[in-house]
């Protein structure tokens, strides 16, 4: 089997991290690799994945690593930064399948940079309005409609050219069985 790299893509919270949850309990070949930033770990009933999926840094260490061109900054929100840190990538993934929930311009980074390698399999997550506004709430966002809309526009206008692209919505009761599916490492390209 070849190793795959999953990528759970969408706006802030879309269900990235429920979904890779949902897929490591499913698929017990797939690994999470890890981002990295400088925002501080969420508290653990919020996120019980926060640790697994990201390598928690201060600022001058993300600077070093940047300097060395270990890492590569993917985008900022609230005054944190995210980044990937490549060679890491390239290692654990040449030991099995891995998934990786990214912002829609880190997506792309990894595909462009892996597609030759591994097949990268992005998976745009694009919940309703009104399930990105409860999801929000529930993590003390604040839900700021014009803001929820162009995220959106901006996934939807983004040329992805991924081997495998499936979108599909979240309506508040999606089948699982049927979603889970699409994260299974061994499923062959359509």
């Amino acid at each position: 089997m070849v190793n795959t790299l999953i990528v759970p893509v969408g706006a802030r919270c879309s269900g990235k991290n429920y979904w890779t949850d949902r897929a490591i309990e499913r698929f017990t070949s797939l690994r999470i690799l890890k981002s990295n930033t400088t925002r501080p770990r969420r508290a653990p009933p919020q996120d019980k994945i926060d640790d697994c999926a990201y390598y928690f840094w201060t600022d001058d260490e993300f600077d070093r690593a940047i300097a060395k061109g270990r890492l590569a900054q993917t985008g900022a929100h609230s005054g944190f930064r995210y980044g990937l840190n490549l060679p890491y990538l390239e290692k654990e993934l040449a030991h099995g399948s891995g998934i990786i929930p990214l912002i829609p311009s880190a997506a792309e980074m990894i595909h462009d940079r892996f597609h030759q390698k591994f097949p990268v399999r992005i998976i745009v997550l694009r919940p309703t309005i009104h399930l990105l506004s409860q999801n929000r709430l529930r993590r003390g966002e604040k839900t700021d409609l014009v803001t929820i809309i162009a995220e959106d526009n901006d996934l939807r206008a983004r040329q992805w050219a991924a081997p495998v692209f499936i979108t599909f919505e979240l309506n508040g009761t999606p089948k699982d069985e049927e979603i889970l599916k699409l994260f299974d490492p061994e499923r062959s390209p359509q």
